[in-house]
């Protein structure tokens, strides 16, 4: 075991006056080069996942904004249909008053036409004349449609 140690140690010195050492070195230093590579494209892993979550951030910041201003638009257009529904139903109302009072309005015209039709025509004097009365009209009516059917049988 002695020879081979021998051996081994003079390889060494060997290696190492004519450049063995310098050998090592250099597949070291690769080594240490390759690592560094690693590490620098790590680095610029890191920096372009980083400006994607920025990127990514703003993304997220957008959408709530919009998000904000959709809920805002559509809480302002529930407000808006409301307000609409409001505005029918008044305006259901004063249809609905509008009919009443031309209906009310028709029989205030018939019964002012009533009074005309029934108003005394004498003045100053305490007994009540009116210019019609109710059974000549009657009786007007009776003449004229008895005639009318006189004419038709006749015919």
């Amino acid at each position: 075991m002695d020879t081979f140690s021998t051996i081994i140690t003079i390889l060494c010195t060997l290696l190492g006056v004519l450049g063995g050492g310098s050998f090592l070195y250099f597949r070291s230093n690769r080594k240490i080069k390759a690592a560094e590579a690693k590490r620098a494209q790590a680095e610029a892993r890191l920096a372009e996942i980083e400006g994607k979550q920025a990127e990514t951030q703003l993304i997220h910041t957008q959408a709530d904004e919009w998000r904000r201003l959709y809920n805002e638009s559509e809480e302002e257009r529930k407000g808006q249909q409301d307000n609409y529904r409001d505005r029918e139903k008044i305006i259901d109302e004063l249809h609905d008053k509008i009919i009443q009072m031309q209906y009310k309005i028709g029989e205030l015209e018939l019964e002012n036409q009533s009074l005309k039709w029934h108003k005394c025509v004498v003045k100053g004097c305490g007994l009540r004349k009116p210019p019609r009365d109710i059974d000549e009209v009657n009786d007007e009516q009776n003449t004229i449609e008895t005639e009318d059917v006189q004419r038709l049988a006749i015919q």
